[in-house]
């Protein structure tokens, strides 16, 4: 009976580190798993800052149609003719609402980026915690199979001693 106990503490420890391993690997994947849900987060609010950005720049369009339709009506009841100054107007209040209709595509499109550029460190994060998962397991195994032989070992220099 007394043989086996060095046996016993041996799988004990292995055990245990085989436990350890697993929740490693869990916990890897847990985190593999939460990077992942960022990766779509990203994505689909890149999609959203892309349709915001677009809607508001069709807002902006429709809005100066309207302006410089009032603007050209306004023009005609007061009997000038769309020339000359009343021509510049209605060119730069154009000219003006296309330089807003831009900048609001732009925003979006840079706020899309800021979020595809999150989702591509996600991925790459979600890479890197399942491979730390399998390397700290094989670790935590090698540690185990280490404090295992160094237990076996240990107590069958005990029982040999004392027999």
């Amino acid at each position: 009976m007394a043989v086996a106990i060095p046996f016993i503490m041996a799988g004990i420890t292995i055990a245990g580190s085989a436990i350890s391993a697993y929740g490693a690997v869990q916990q890897a994947n847990a985190q593999k798993a939460a990077a992942q849900f960022n990766v779509s987060l990203n994505e689909r609010n890149a999609l959203v800052a892309t349709q915001q950005a677009d809607a508001e720049a069709l807002r902006i369009r429709r809005e100066s149609n309207r302006v410089q339709g009032a603007m050209a009506a306004g023009f005609g009841a007061s009997g000038l003719t769309v020339e000359g100054s009343a021509i510049d107007a209605l060119s730069h209040s154009t000219m003006m609402a296309m330089l807003d209709e831009q900048t609001v595509k732009y925003r979006g499109s840079l706020q899309a980026l800021g979020y595809r550029d999150s989702a591509t460190l996600d991925r790459m994060q979600a890479e890197t915690a399942e491979e730390q998962g399998y390397l700290r397991g094989a670790s935590e195994m090698l540690t185990g199979v280490g404090r295992a032989y160094s237990t076996y070992s240990a107590g069958s220099r005990r029982m040999s001693s004392s027999t």
